[in-house]
């Protein structure tokens, strides 16, 4: 599948606007202490800062593009990469939805060398009230290898301005290239909460996996992680 990155995406999304004033456009900003994609640290467990920009018109399509840096422990801040995402989404009764995407994404790891993952996603899934359930498949993921990922998340608001929330997957590998140390089939889960203020909020997640995985490729990661982390909306 042929690599696109951050600026294709902007200029779908400006043609998206064009035709109508009433796309919805929103932009944010995040700050968090470790940037873990289904259990695994992209960032060795330092810090993160990001902006994004995202989409959607009365259609139903939609597209964003998150810019990350990272705050290194050796070489200070640094471009960490970027997420770039397009997709369609329909409503097939009043609480239930069904969405289909691409994603791009660009990972930078620095540690005694720089190390440069790129993979694209297609998805597809369901949403009803506060559950979603996607699912992921990657010709090339991260280990260079074809993957399937299942994706079940969900939320509660149990008071004003709190929100409990929780995520459990699966990834399996489709292939045996590109697995390191028997990592073929890996599961993750993010159970938080965050404190909603105006138009911010904090939060507090436990990351967890099994087995513990490994990345960049023959490194082997913590399998647990609490993760800190604050948002800003424009």
């Amino acid at each position: 599948m042929r690599r696109w990155g951050p600026a294709a995406v902007l200029l779908l999304l400006s043609a998206f606007v064009a035709p109508t004033a009433r796309a919805q456009v929103a932009f944010s900003a995040a700050i968090e202490s470790d940037d873990r994609l289904r259990g695994v640290s992209l960032t060795d467990g330092q810090p993160i800062a990001s902006v994004s920009v995202s989409l959607d018109r009365p259609s139903g399509f939609f597209g964003g593009v998150t810019a990350k840096a990272v705050a290194t422990s050796h070489s200070g801040l640094r471009p960490e990469g970027y997420v770039a995402y397009l997709g369609y989404a329909r409503t097939l009764a009043p609480s239930l939805s069904w969405d289909l995407g691409v994603t791009n994404s660009e990972v930078l790891v620095y540690r005694e060398r720089r190390y440069t993952a790129n993979y694209t996603e297609l998805r597809t899934g369901v949403s009803l009230k506060n559950v979603a359930a996607h699912i992921y498949y990657s010709p090339r993921y991260l280990n260079d290898a074809p993957t399937l990922y299942v994706d079940l998340a969900g939320a509660l608001h149990p008071v004003r301005n709190w929100r409990l929330f929780g995520h459990l997957g699966l990834l399996t590998g489709l292939s045996e290239v590109g697995h390191y140390e028997g990592e073929r089939v890996r599961l993750d889960l993010r159970a938080g909460i965050a404190r909603e203020f105006g138009r911010g909020e904090i939060r507090a997640e436990w990351i967890a996996a099994t087995p513990a995985p490994y990345f960049p490729p023959y490194t082997r990661q913590h399998r647990n992680a609490l993760v800190l982390g604050a948002t800003y909306f424009f």
